[in-house]
């Protein structure tokens, strides 16, 4: 039993068919990518990328058209470049939410010695 079978839910939802209709699906999820990178949803952005890297080897199993295979190269190229710029995008939302902790767990030693002057003054 193949593993969509299993867990429907959880299968990729790898483009299969046409070449050309794969190639369109795997395209537009790199698009998803994009949107779900602009807006943080990085849950949706991680199961699409792994929908995704699904679909590429699916893809790249087959012989791919002569007449499809120039295009496909640039497609690739321009994937390689917008998933770095996702992973940047990734990497400075990360060290945005360090900086964040850094500063609340200041914020939480002050009022933590806040506190405990205030215990002092009561004496």
């Amino acid at each position: 039993m193949s593993n969509s079978a299993k867990n429907p839910e959880k299968s990729a939802p790898a483009p299969y068919g046409e070449p050309r209709e794969q190639w369109q699906a795997i395209q537009k999820m790199s698009q998803q990518l994009q949107q779900k990178a602009r807006q943080r949803a990085w849950e949706e952005l991680l199961a699409l990328q792994k929908d995704r890297e699904r679909a590429l080897a699916h893809f790249f199993r087959h012989d791919i058209p002569a007449d499809m295979a120039a295009g496909i190269a640039a497609d690739v190229k321009a994937m390689i470049e917008s998933d770095r710029k996702i992973q940047e995008e990734i990497q400075a939302h990360q060290s945005s939410l360090m900086q964040e902790s850094v500063h609340l767990k200041k914020l939480q030693q002050r009022s933590r010695s806040y506190q405990a002057m205030n215990k002092l003054s009561d004496f």
